[in-house]
């Protein structure tokens, strides 16, 4: 039987670029797809578009009522997952997959065997065909210390599977900060990765999904997203890689001052100091 593949499509006021990533899944080759589209609130006319796709068997539209948050709208596709899914991912909904691209990395899952968590593909640019990631790490296999020291970086898209997932989901104070996760499941069982473009990203427009924002509330969930890594990995990255350790402290320091919360700025750079030799901190100001 051919496993089932769910996708999920957070959105927020994207009417314009919706269709262009829900067609993309929808024309997949892979034959057995669940499409999980969650509306995060939209005020434009999101809805509206999504009408003419609610007719589609293999598409499920959910809704908040009040927008809260991207990550949030992330889990809340997991939670609705439906129970024959074998395998997940999610989709930005201004970016766009290539046909073949469930079909290529569900049969490396198929082949692998239950030896691995997720299958990743490469990304590239939709306006310059430049690829968003970096792989430093040797072969085919990406681990766990490969992604939580950034020799594993950037843009991939990836299938994951649903036997490591066991019920984990994304911080909801967070905004993006994804690899908290990731990381959680390559600690299980490694990642593997094809040569392959399978995904295209949008990195134009001033309403962009990743476009980075400076008000109070999104510094807040910067913050969140580099402190529940810092937090959660704190002794992995001072024993595998203390200047990963080190950056992510001064980042999540800089989301705090950001957003006003001062004493955590504070106390975040003070740890960061205390756990940095001299010699370290002069490579991460040569980095930033």
């Amino acid at each position: 039987m051919v496993p089932r593949v769910s996708i999920v499509i957070p959105t927020y006021n994207r009417a314009h670029v919706l269709p262009r990533a829900i067609d993309s899944v929808l024309s997949q080759t892979y034959p057995n797809l669940e499409l999980l589209i969650v509306d995060d609130g939209s005020t434009d006319n999101t809805q509206q578009v999504l009408e003419k796709y609610i007719v589609d068997r293999q598409v499920k539209v959910l809704k908040h009522e009040k927008n809260r948050g991207v990550t949030a709208a992330k889990n809340t596709g997991l939670d609705n997952l439906g129970p024959d899914t074998k395998y997940f991912s999610l989709l930005d909904s201004d970016d766009v997959l290539r046909p073949e691209a469930v079909a290529l990395l569900v049969d490396v899952f198929e082949n692998l065997g239950n030896t691995v968590s997720q299958v990743f593909g490469w990304c590239a640019d939709m306006h310059t065909g430049v690829m968003t990631g970096q792989f430093a790490g040797s072969g085919s296999y990406v681990n766990f210390e490969d992604a939580l020291c950034c020799r594993f970086s950037g843009e991939f898209w990836q299938i994951v599977s649903m036997d490591f997932l066991e019920g984990r989901r994304f911080d909801e104070r967070a905004a993006g900060g994804e690899g908290t996760l990731w990381y959680a499941l390559l600690r299980r069982a490694p990642g593997y990765v094809v040569p392959e473009v399978v995904r295209y990203y949008d990195r134009s427009g001033k309403d962009r999904v990743s476009l980075d924002s400076y008000d109070s509330e999104t510094s807040k969930r910067k913050m969140w997203a580099y402190l529940a890594c810092w937090n959660m990995y704190h002794e992995d990255l001072l024993r595998h890689c203390p200047l990963q350790f080190a950056l992510i402290g001064l980042e999540a320091a800089k989301w705090a001052s950001l957003a006003g919360n001062r004493k955590t700025s504070i106390k975040l750079l003070y740890e960061t100091a205390a756990h940095a030799p001299m010699t370290r901190w002069i490579n991460i100001l040569m980095q930033t």
